[in-house]
């Protein structure tokens, strides 16, 4: 199949450490490559060079939504898929993403990205990235959102099969760019100016979520609740987690549970499990077991849709005492090594 006729537009700074790889993982599936760059200093502009069909320079004014738009207008298709320097594509299943187009001409589509770390394991979102730029465009200085240019067009999701690598958060990266404390600084300009939007009280718990804050972060996320709980936007399956998961950090299983009245509407594997380790917490085992069964998605190697539930569920068996089901669940995590672990105790 021919690269589909969809523009991959970048815009960077100062990322030549994994703009090559960004690039160059991307070239295959797209019919052209946008890069705009704001500002390097390094050789970022050099590399683009190399793969870029269209390179464009903007004045960094502090505003990402500003840069993806202008980005967006110098695509030669309406069809945008948005990428980050320090991003790799994986997967990238060309004929399912195209049919995905066809089939959703005027909504959002979404992708995974793997956020990878230091540590083992690779937390993943989903992020809202590919649109048609006839209908859409981003709003929003900094965790910037597409947003219908005309409310009669809605604001759909549909799932796309793509796979991204994220590089740039790994703790040594974060610490270099100072991503933590310039975010922090645009979510304070913005709620100055909106200190009632629910969207940036969400994504400044996040900041602080990230940087180890989590007292901050759960005061950050509660504003935001209480200003909107609307289970049907995005972005508050994400809140709902963070908080959750936050939440059971600081031990604070009580304020946890408060969250479980929207175990019915949030269906996604992330949230059940979420649900499930508040369950599991307040003793609730029959319900955390139902909510875990939830997460599981036959055949998926992703942790939180495989080995982490059955681990959890296998806990619960086994301080229930029923072995033989606890046994059975730990075998079915494969080489997932708290469940090993459970396996070689239960041996002895």
């Amino acid at each position: 199949m021919k690269p589909l006729l969809m523009s991959a537009c970048f815009i960077v700074k100062d990322e030549e450490r994994f703009l090559e790889r960004a690039l160059k993982s991307i070239r295959p599936y797209a019919a052209e490559i946008v890069v705009l760059d704001t500002g390097s200093s390094d050789a970022s502009v050099e590399i683009a060079g190399r793969y870029a069909d269209i390179i464009g320079h903007f004045k960094w004014i502090g505003d990402f939504s500003a840069a993806r738009n202008a980005c967006a207008k110098l695509a030669s298709h309406d069809w945008i898929f948005a990428m980050d320097g320090d991003e790799e594509a994986i997967l990238f299943d060309e004929e399912s993403v195209w049919q995905a187009l066809l089939d959703n001409p005027r909504s959002i589509g979404r992708y995974s990205v793997r956020n990878l770390t230091e540590s083992e394991d690779a937390a993943v979102v989903t992020v809202s990235r590919v649109y048609n730029r006839r209908f859409f465009r981003y709003e929003g200085a900094i965790h910037e959102m597409l947003t219908p240019i005309d409310e009669s067009t809605g604001r759909a999701l549909f799932g796309v099969p793509v796979v991204l690598a994220h590089h740039g958060y790994s703790i040594e990266v974060a610490k270099s760019k100072n991503k933590t404390v310039r975010n922090r600084e645009l979510l304070f300009q913005e709620l100055e100016r909106n200190p009632a939007d629910a969207y940036y009280r969400y994504q400044l718990g996040k900041n602080y979520n990230y940087a180890g804050e989590k007292e901050a972060a759960c005061e950050a996320f509660a504003m935001a609740l209480s200003l909107d709980s609307d289970a049907q936007k995005e972005y508050i399956a994400d809140l709902i987690e963070s908080y959750g998961n936050a939440l059971l950090d600081l031990k604070r299983y009580g304020e946890a549970a408060k969250l479980l009245r929207f175990e019915g509407e949030l269906l996604s594997p992330r949230n059940q499990f979420s649900f499930g380790m508040i369950n599991m917490n307040a003793g609730r085992f029959d319900e955390a077991v139902a909510c875990f069964k939830r997460c599981i998605v036959e055949g998926s190697a992703e942790p939180i849709e495989s080995s982490m539930p059955r681990y959890n569920m296998g806990v619960i068996y086994e301080c229930t005492g029923k072995m033989s089901e606890a046994r059975e669940l730990y075998l079915a995590c494969g080489n997932f090594l708290p469940a090993r672990s459970r396996l070689k105790a239960l041996r002895r």
